[in-house]
C-alpha cells in the first residue's frame, strides 16, 4: 500500500470526520451539482499548505480506521467550504459543461498557489494509459506524498456511473488488492485499478499532480511564514448565497 502520510480531516457537526471536502455542502445548487473540481483543488490546497492551515487541534490519541493518518490535520466545516466557495468563485468556476478542462485546471491552480508566494509544477497522466502506466504513476507521485487528482469523464464501465465527468482525490493504491483509495464527498472509498484505467476506446481519465516548490527564490521559513498568515482567497470571499 502506497499512501499519503496525512489527508485533510474535517470536523462535522454530528460528531463525526469527513475525509477530505464534499460539493453536498454547498448551499447553491448548481455548485452542488458541479463543484468538484473546486472541492479536489480546495483538498490539494489544505494538504501542500497553501492558503490553507489546520483551525481545530489534532485529535488527542491517533485516528483509526480506512483513511486514517497519524499526521492528521484537522479543519472545521465552515473553514473548509469558505475556502471551496472561494476556490469556485475565483479559479474551478464552471460552465454549462461543469469543469471538464484538465488543462484548465493545472492553469487554475497554479494561477491560485502563485497568489500565495508559492510555484507548483504539474505532473501528469492523460487519457488512454495503459493500467500499468497509470499505476506506475500512481505510484510514483504518492511515494512522493503527493496527492493525485483525477478527472474521469466518458467511460463505459457501468459500476462507474456515479463517478463520470466528476473529480476526486487519489490518497493511496493499495497494490495487494488493485484498488485506488479516493476522497469523494468527504468519503473515503476504493475502486479496481483496473476497471478505471482499462484503456479502451472512449473511456477518457486524467491524472495531475503538483510538485510545490517556494517561488522567486522565497526561502522555507519566509515561505512557512507566508503560509501561516492566513488566506487572502479566504478573506475575499463572502459569506456563500
Amino acid at each position: 500500500m502506497v499512501s499519503l502520510t496525512h489527508f485533510p480531516q474535517i470536523s462535522l457537526t454530528d460528531g463525526k470526520t469527513a475525509y477530505g471536502g464534499s460539493q453536498d455542502w454547498f448551499r447553491n445548487p448548481w455548485r452542488k451539482l458541479s463543484g468538484c473540481a473546486a472541492v479536489s483543488a480546495t483538498n490539494l490546497a489544505a494538504y501542500y499548505g497553501i492558503g490553507m492551515v489546520p483551525d481545530l487541534p489534532a485529535p488527542p490519541s491517533e485516528p483509526s480506521g480506512e483513511g486514517a493518518s497519524a499526521k492528521a490535520e484537522v479543519f472545521s466545516r465552515k473553514y473548509y467550504l469558505d475556502h471551496m466557495t472561494a476556490m469556485f468563485r475565483q479559479h474551478m468556476t464552471t460552465g454549462m459543461m461543469g469543469f471538464p478542462d484538465p488543462d484548465k485546471y493545472i492553469t487554475e491552480f497554479t494561477a491560485y498557489a502563485k497568489e500565495h508566494d508559492v510555484s507548483v509544477t504539474a505532473q501528469k497522466q492523460y487519457e488512454r494509459a495503459s493500467v500499468e502506466e497509470a499505476t506506475s504513476f500512481l505510484r510514483e507521485r504518492l511515494g512522493l506524498d503527493t496527492p493525485v487528482v483525477i478527472l474521469i469523464l466518458n467511460h463505459k464501465a457501468d459500476e462507474l456511473d456515479d463517478i463520470r465527468w466528476h473529480w476526486m482525490t487519489i490518497t493511496g493504491y493499495d497494490e495487494e488488492s488493485g484498488e485506488i483509495v479516493v476522497s469523494n464527498y468527504g468519503r473515503c472509498e476504493r475502486y479496481a485499478a483496473a476497471t478505471v484505467f482499462a484503456p479502451e476506446e472512449g473511456n477518457q481519465v486524467y491524472l495531475i499532480s503538483f510538485d510545490r516548490t517556494a517561488a522567486d527564490g522565497m526561502r522555507p521559513e519566509q515561505m512557512e511564514r507566508s503560509l501561516r498568515g492566513g488566506s487572502g482567497l479566504q478573506e475575499r470571499a463572502s459569506s456563500e448565497e
